[in-house]
């Protein structure tokens, strides 16, 4: 039971990088929580871009890697 616990914890902090990292790459961005919901496919409302953010919901993963391509994030080091 320890051990399933542990899982839990590990996967929700998981979502909540996802969440922390979408509102970064968002701001840095320079767009708001509406502009990014409308070049979203299909298009999100600015509650549900609110709800990823806070971590209430998680994000799906293909929508997360959108945002990504949206805000101009890349791994490459400079």
């Amino acid at each position: 039971m320890k051990e399933k616990v542990q899982k839990v914890r590990i996967v929700k902090s998981f979502w909540l990088e996802f969440a922390i990292a979408t509102k970064s790459m968002r701001k840095d961005a320079g767009l708001s929580q509406a502009q990014l919901g409308k070049k979203l496919l299909p298009k999100i409302t600015e509650e549900k871009v609110s709800a990823w953010e806070s971590g209430r919901t998680k994000i799906p993963i293909l929508q997360f890697l959108l945002i990504c391509f949206i805000c101009g994030f890349t791994s490459k080091k400079s």
